[in-house]
Order: C-alpha cells, then sequence, then structure tokens
C-alpha cells in the first residue's frame, strides 16, 4: 500500500532501483532494532532485493501502433504487425514456414522454439490470417519472410535496423521485442 501512494504522490513510475533502495532503508531500519535489542529478529532479513538487470519494457499505446505500423516497410510492418497480434517472437516469425499455417483452423504451430515450452499453437486474429494469407500467396519458398529477394531458401535474420529507423524517424522509443508484451487482441 505505500508502494502504491508513493507512486500517486511523486506521480513517478515505481522501478526496481526504487523499490531496492526503500528495502534497504527498511532493512536498515531493522537491523539498528535488533542491534538495540527492541526486537529479537528482523521481519525483513531473508527478502531479496529485485534483480538489476531484468529489461524494462515499453507498453505500446493504440495511437503509437498505428503510427508506427503506416511509417514501417515492408517485411517489418508485417513482422510488427504478427508480433503484435500473436505476441510471437521476431525469430519465431523469421523463421516461419508455410506448412506451419494452417488457415483453416485459425492457427500456426510452432514447433522449433526456444524452449521446450515455447513450441505451442498459435491462435490467429483475423488480421493475422490476413497477413500470413497475402504472405502465403506471394511467396514462392517455404519460409514466408525469406532473408531477401534472392535466398529463398533462408529465413530473414533480423530487422532491427529497420525497426530503429522506423521509431526514430517518427520520434517513438521502443524496442522491437516490446510489440511481443503488447496486450493480446479479442478475436
Amino acid at each position: 500500500m505505500a508502494v502504491a501512494a508513493n507512486f500517486q504522490k511523486t506521480g513517478n513510475p515505481i522501478t526496481r532501483d526504487s523499490v531496492n533502495n526503500e528495502l534497504i532503508a527498511l532493512k536498515t531500519i531493522f537491523r539498528r532494532l535488533v542491534s538495540r535489542e527492541v526486537i529479537s529478529k528482523s521481519p525483513v532479513a531473508d527478502i531479496k532485493q529485485l534483480a538489476a538487470n531484468e529489461r524494462n519494457y515499453h507498453i505500446i499505446t493504440p495511437d503509437e501502433e498505428k503510427i508506427y505500423l503506416l511509417a514501417c516497410s515492408q517485411p517489418l510492418q508485417d513482422v510488427a504487425s504478427l508480433m503484435l497480434e500473436t505476441r510471437m517472437r521476431p525469430v519465431e516469425i523469421y523463421k516461419l514456414k508455410r506448412q506451419a499455417v494452417n488457415l483453416d483452423k485459425g492457427f500456426l504451430q510452432i514447433e522449433n522454439g526456444k524452449t521446450k515450452s515455447s513450441n505451442r499453437k498459435v491462435w490467429l486474429s483475423d488480421k493475422a490470417s490476413n497477413i500470413l494469407r497475402v504472405r502465403i500467396e506471394n511467396c514462392k519458398c517455404d519460409y514466408l519472410f525469406p532473408k531477401n529477394e534472392n535466398d529463398f531458401d533462408a529465413p530473414l535474420f533480423q530487422i532491427n535496423k529497420s525497426h530503429v529507423k522506423t521509431v526514430n524517424r517518427i520520434g517513438l522509443k521502443f524496442r522491437l521485442y516490446d510489440c511481443v508484451i503488447h496486450s493480446p487482441r479479442g478475436f
């Protein structure tokens, strides 16, 4: 409750550093109480600080999404749209093959994911289905996002440079991967 009040009081977002700093202060207070024998044991002694190396994510607003997607060139526009619609990771989209997509049943299957739990069925929204339908119709190879027009046998490797150019040009600031954590759409 004190953390929420702190947020409301200052108007600043709560960060890992601010939580860790308050935990350090709290531990110091209880350590002094123990050393003065006011209490026998600190109730916060075993509480660990939050990991400092965890990334902060930017939740993309609907307005930012609209501006960003209008400014994207292909294939970035399709990749980002699929990330927003399905919560798939960029590399899962880059390696997507036509045989993994079942438009009739409205899903695609990820079979070679990063971890065992990332192998899954991904249900498709109408927008995601339309993007994949066009890709399947226009792509002459197995990969729906081929490396380039000359090399159809290899998947797209990455499009971060295109993403960075786009967000810089339109004045937004977020990572391509932030499109994964966007709230899922209703189907």
